[in-house]
């Protein structure tokens, strides 16, 4: 009788075990879904963080400040800005067309297989592709209106003050460096000589009151200058009076033509300049962000997608 009794005693307990074990499974089975808790969830918050630290090092608005811009929508020029409509979730997700998730999540997952510099530059290059718009703005000038916009990330395209750059130029340091000599020359002056001869014998970067003075050059003239009333002083008013001072001393008449001949060139130049640093400051971001993304995924077995069964 005790032998019975430890045997029922025994499976018991195996069952009590069994059961226990399947309530368990069935919970992590249908555990509740928490958005965020993925590869591609995760990937793109790191691609919107980066993205506000390359419009910071501009001088323009971030995301958080910009939602309107996040869904592709005009803002007026000026006015009071009106109260705010829409979720940062639901503004970001708008961002990027649910036909573009299979781009991004290989991209994502391209990385995590094979984490390098070369892999988190192709994930940023996919986000900036698959991207449908994002606009930029720069603070207005008064508190309470609406400023300019500024960088727009479009069709695989970056426009800045009316210049395009394609994405794929801009994200590769060598495509980018040959896009910039082919535009602009790769001395240490722009090619303005083409616009005008006297801005190729007094040349922009190279008068005193813009090197030394204002201390500007070619190389930092997209994140020393972030308005584009600053950078029109510095040529109609600045450069002109040191071209006032070159011997022989042109009319006015003639500096007033080579300004404005010279203009345009300067404009995209400028544009260039600050899509440039937008593209390096956001793309350096974004390699340390996959770093955090990688840790996680890898250490939590997190799935590709939301809601998807996780990694095992």
């Amino acid at each position: 009788m005790a032998r019975r009794t430890g045997h029922a005693r025994r499976a018991f307990v195996a069952l009590g075990l069994t059961a226990l074990l399947g309530a368990k499974a069935r919970g992590e089975q249908n555990a509740p879904c928490r958005p965020g808790d993925s590869l591609l969830s995760l990937g793109k918050a790191a691609f919107f963080k980066s993205i506000e630290r390359g419009a910071f090092a501009i001088g323009e608005r971030t995301l958080d400040d910009l939602l309107d811009g996040l869904g592709g929508a005009s803002r007026p020029s000026g006015g009071a800005r009106r109260a705010q409509t829409t979720a940062p979730a639901q503004a970001r997700a708008a961002v990027f067309p649910r036909t573009g998730d299979e781009i991004l999540a290989g991209a994502l997952q391209a990385y995590v297989d094979a984490p390098s510099s070369e892999a988190a530059d192709a994930a940023f290059e996919a986000f900036l592709e698959t991207a449908t718009r994002i606009l930029f703005e720069t603070p207005p000038d008064k508190p309470g209106e609406f400023g300019r916009v500024g960088l727009v990330l479009e069709d695989k395209n970056f426009s800045n003050r009316g210049s395009t750059f394609a994405v794929k130029d801009m994200v590769n340091e060598g495509r980018r460096r040959g896009l910039e000599d082919s535009l602009f020359g790769g001395e240490s002056d722009i090619e303005m000589g083409k616009a005008n001869r006297l801005l190729a014998t007094s040349p922009f970067f190279k008068a005193p009151v813009i090197a030394d003075t204002r201390n500007v050059d070619r190389n930092n003239l997209g994140i020393a200058v972030k308005r584009e009333a600053d950078l029109r002083a510095l040529w109609f008013e600045d450069y002109r009076a040191y071209l006032a001072t070159t011997a022989p001393a042109p009319s006015p008449a003639q500096i007033t033509e080579a300004l404005n001949a010279g203009w345009p060139i300067l404009q995209k130049f400028w544009a260039f300049k600050r899509t440039e640093i937008f593209v390096d400051r956001a793309q350096t971001a974004f390699g340390t962000q996959m770093r955090e993304v990688y840790d996680r995924v890898t250490r939590e077995g997190l799935p590709t997608r939301d809601c998807e069964p996780k990694a095992r």
